[in-house]
C-alpha cells in the first residue's frame, strides 16, 4: 500500500466516524497521523532486533576485551566509542555473537599487525573480515600462482636476512602469503634474471 492509499483510508475513516466530511485542519491532522505511523513502521523495519541487557553487556565486553580494554576500568569517552561501534556492527550484523567479535578481531590483528586495534578501526572494517569477503573474487585474485623459480631469488631479496628466516618466508608463509610489493619484486627480478 502506498502512503497516498494508506492516507485516504484514514481520512476516509476518520470521515465516516464523524459523519461528515472532514474540515482542511482535520484532514491535515489525520494524514499527519497516517505519516507518522507510516514512518515508525519503516524505523521499527530498520532496527536491529532488540537484545536483552545482559546479552548487550556481553557483546560490549566482548568488543572491548578484543580490542584490549578492561571494560570494568575504561572511562566514559571509551564506553562511548566501544557502544558506538557495537550499535553501528549490530545494524549491519543483527545476529552478532561473541565468538563473531573475536573471530573477526584476530583476522584484522592478523592482516593489520601494525595498526592499533580500535572498536572504531574494527567497526570500520567489520564488512572486509566476513567469511564471504572473498566471495565475489575470482579464484585468480584470491590464490595467485606462484612464479616457478621465486625460491632461487628470496636469499638475494633478503640479503642479509638469517637463513631460518629466509627458510619460514620461503618454506612457512610461501607465495600467497607475501605482500603484493614483495611478489611485484620478486617477478622483476625473475625478469632482470630471465628466470620467469
Amino acid at each position: 500500500m502506498t502512503f497516498g492509499e494508506r492516507a485516504y483510508e484514514a481520512c476516509k475513516a476518520k470521515g465516516l466516524s464523524v459523519s461528515r466530511r472532514l474540515t482542511p485542519s482535520e484532514w491535515k491532522e489525520t494524514v499527519q497521523l497516517a505519516f507518522d505511523e507510516a514512518m515508525q513502521e519503516i524505523q521499527d523495519d530498520q532496527k536491529p532486533p532488540s537484545i536483552s541487557k545482559r546479552e548487550q553487556a556481553e557483546l560490549f565486553n566482548a568488543l572491548a576485551m578484543a580490542c584490549g580494554v578492561n571494560p570494568l576500568e575504561c572511562p566514559s569517552a571509551m564506553k562511548k566509542s566501544i557502544a558506538v561501534a557495537l550499535a553501528d556492527i549490530r545494524s549491519v550484523s543483527p545476529n552478532l555473537t561473541c565468538d563473531e567479535i573475536s573471530r573477526r578481531a584476530r583476522a584484522y590483528r592478523n592482516k593489520h599487525r601494525d595498526w592499533p586495534l580500535t572498536p572504531a578501526s574494527l567497526c570500520k572494517y567489520w564488512g572486509s573480515f566476513s567469511e564471504n569477503a572473498d566471495l565475489g573474487r575470482t579464484f585468480a585474485a584470491v590464490q595467485q600462482l606462484e612464479p616457478p623459480n621465486w625460491k632461487a631469488v628470496m636469499p638475494e631479496i633478503m640479503e642479509g636476512a638469517d637463513p631460518a628466516s629466509i627458510g619460514y618466508v620461503m618454506d612457512t608463509l610461501g607465495w600467497n602469503k607475501l605482500s603484493d610489493t614483495m611478489r611485484g619484486t620478486i617477478r622483476k627480478r625473475l625478469a632482470a634474471q630471465n628466470l620467469e
